[in-house]
């Protein structure tokens, strides 16, 4: 091989290394492309799909994302116009445990109706008769000890509580309570009920059928001009999140929920019509405006826990000690939150808040505008939403670059939508969320994996590219020096293997802390120790006897030259820590010697960097067994004992007991390529 070849081999080298860096990006601008939109546009229309079916998973997601937004918008409570009279426990204490003669109830209706309410509500049932009342006590002592007794000074009317209350009931009027059932077994015929009018085509609605319904004693029953219903439907999880308002009898008639009974008073209506707006079906009661769901519930926006809306102690209206002013032209509601009468709920604002309490709230949001909406269609808009996010993502990590700048346009996707969710929220309207943010997420994710492994496997492609070329750097770069000297060919291969050797045998023996990645890198760089020899002019390099002083002052120059060459190579492939720089110290150290009597720096003991240490045993080893144009080769037992000799002089004696242990293998090797030679 000539210089101009030599040349032609770095010319190549450099080409081959432009090429690796600057090849274009294939993986993005190809199937990169398809595998990212293929996969994005699957797993969108598969989310799509999930949220339109709306398994057991979304249903839940949905429900805490809308309690989670309730939570954080509960309405305020400064003034709801409604008041609670509550029979609490406290009252039961002092007045006489539940429940309480009719009579007492008829008493504090009368005190209520003194303050002059906008209406009076009756949440409390009252189906089973007064047994304490005096026409009661009569006819249990004719019918279980045949007496007919008699009382003096009794109004006719305190003779019968139940009647008494009724009496009172009619004169206010007030509206009350009846409990509708949904198994044939408990139907009920003679029980006075007030039916809605209504306008409008109320088939649209999906409303629960009642079986049967249980009144208030007839007596009571018959004193109230209107009635509603007092029943909660809470939701599967058990959470009570909205109100029914109609409930549809099994003869066709139509009943209005006890709150919705009390507000329709208030309006001076005995009617509700039905009408749509842009999010469902809404019941309009005189002014009032009562969206609800397909199936009659209103939802209801909660003030918070438990006694946020105003409440008075029964006790405290009965023994007189309260101002009139919090009675006087509002909504008042008689109920109990006395964990006895068992009328607690589990809601989103208080895990026990009286029924009195819910139906008071549905009466302060009716009329504040302030009742929650589903949209009929928010279905239809889930699915689009998820659909138009998972497109939109998938497009990002398929066109944008570099993918941090798809992951800020991700995250912005989100907050506009958690933005626009909250929004809503503050207009009493929710939207479901749950199936674009989690597509989001889940494309987020997946794609981020696909581009993290595709990026290695360009990476790892980039690495074995970077590897061959710097091979083919380290072939082309050992090759010149094959070109100067013709006694290197083969020595470079030979010492290339004795390294090995010897660095496997230390590593053996676990002196040194050698790696594989270690034997690896010096066995690439091991070629590269003598191509300090290109600055050698042909007159030293090719002189058939020995040098003279100055001729070998000269040689020796070329542990530096290497180092110089090698330093270049190295600053220009940005190379840090990899095979030119091992290659560099060996160049420059594989003279210096155990003693420090070496050169070019005269370094000694482990000053000398191992690799010099190691390629000094190995270049001395085969120029010793090697035939040069100044000398006839060794033995292998002459050069056996000439690196004895030398250890801990020359030598390393820790490399010279590895070369013993693997002196079989170095004549191995040195006899292959003399019959490769011959």
């Amino acid at each position: 091989m000539n210089r101009a070849t030599a040349g032609l081999r770095f010319s190549c080298v450099d080409t081959a290394m432009t090429e690796s860096v600057s090849e274009p990006d294939s993986l993005r601008s190809g199937h990169y492309f398809w595998i990212v939109v293929l996969i994005g546009l699957a797993g969108a229309l598969a989310a799509a799909i999930c949220v339109a079916v709306a398994p057991f998973p979304v249903r839940v997601a949905d429900t805490l994302v809308y309690d989670t937004l309730s939570a954080w918008s509960l309405e305020p409570a400064a003034n709801t116009h409604v008041t609670i009279v509550d029979i609490d426990d406290r009252s039961l204490t002092a007045v006489g445990q539940w429940p309480w003669p009719r009579y007492r109830i008829a008493m504090l209706v009368d005190a209520v109706s003194e303050a002059n309410p906008a209406s009076i509500g009756l949440d409390i049932l009252f189906a089973e008769k007064d047994e304490t009342s005096l026409a009661s006590m009569r006819e249990r002592f004719r019918r279980d000890f045949g007496l007919d007794i008699g009382f003096t000074g009794i109004p006719p009317g305190l003779t019968d509580n139940d009647g008494y209350l009724g009496h009172v009931l009619s004169r206010i009027p007030a509206v009350g309570s009846v409990y509708f059932t949904f198994d044939d077994e408990a139907a009920e015929s003679s029980c006075t009920l007030h039916p809605l009018q209504t306008e409008g085509d109320f088939s649209q609605l999906d409303l629960p059928v009642a079986k049967g319904v249980l009144c208030n004693t007839p007596p009571i029953q018959q004193g109230l001009t209107d009635s509603g219903f007092i029943n909660h439907l809470p939701d599967p999880d058990g959470r009570l999140r909205g109100l029914p308002m109609l409930i549809r009898y099994d003869d066709g008639s139509m009943h209005p929920s006890f709150s919705l009974a009390l507000l329709m008073r208030q309006q001076n209506t005995h009617s509700v019509s039905l009408r749509n707006d842009l999010y469902g079906p809404v019941l309009t009661a005189g002014a009032a405006a009562i969206p609800i769901t397909r199936n009659g519930e209103a939802l209801l926006s909660f003030y918070g826990a438990a006694g946020t809306i105003r409440t008075i102690p029964a006790l405290d209206i009965m023994a007189g000690s309260f101002d009139p002013l919090a009675l006087q032209g509002r909504h008042v509601i008689i109920g109990s939150s006395a964990a006895g009468l068992n009328d607690l709920h589990h809601t989103i604002a208080d895990a026990q808040l009286s029924g009195a309490e819910t139906q008071a709230t549905f009466i302060a949001n009716a009329l504040s505008g302030s009742l929650r909406r589903i949209p009929g269609w928010s279905t239809t808009y889930s699915v689009l939403a998820t659909v138009a996010v998972g497109v939109f993502i998938t497009l990002l990590f398929a066109l944008t670059a570099p993918p941090y700048a798809a992951l800020g346009a991700f995250l912005t996707a989100l907050f506009f939508l958690g933005l626009t969710s909250i929004f809503l929220t503050t207009k009493h309207v929710y939207m479901p969320a749950t199936g674009p943010v989690a597509v989001a997420f889940a494309l987020l994710m997946a794609l981020s994996t696909i581009l993290y492994i595709l990026e290695n496997r360009r990476s790892l492609m980039r690495l074995v590219r970077l590897v061959r070329a710097q091979r083919l750097t380290l072939s082309s770069m050992a090759a010149v020096t094959e070109t100067r000297d013709p006694d290197t060919g083969g020595h470079i291969q030979r010492t290339q293997k004795y390294v090995r050797l010897l660095a496997e045998q230390l590593a053996r023996e676990g002196k040194h802390g050698i790696t594989d990645e270690y034997i690896e890198l010096l066995y690439l760089s091991a070629p590269l120790h003598d191509v300090g020899k290109v600055g050698m002019p042909d007159s030293i390099l090719l002189k058939p006897g020995r040098l003279t002083p100055d001729e070998f002052d000269l040689m020796k120059k070329h542990a530096e030259h290497g180092h110089a060459i090698m330093e270049t190579a190295e600053e220009e492939q940005g190379e840090d820590g990899g095979f030119l720089s091992l290659a560099k110290e060996i160049a420059l150290t594989h003279h210096e010697r155990w003693d420090g009597s070496g050169y070019p720096k005269g370094l000694a003991g482990t000053d000398i960097p191992l690799s010099g240490r190691l390629m000094a045993l190995a270049d001395v080893y085969d120029a010793l067994v090697s035939s040069r144009l100044y000398k006839d080769p060794y033995s292998h037992e002459e050069a056996r004992t000439i690196i004895i000799e030398g250890s801990g002089k020359h030598f390393d004696p820790d490399i010279v007991d590895a070369f013993l242990a693997r002196e079989e293998e170095f004549i191995r090797i040195a006899n292959e390529d003399e019959a490769a030679a011959t």
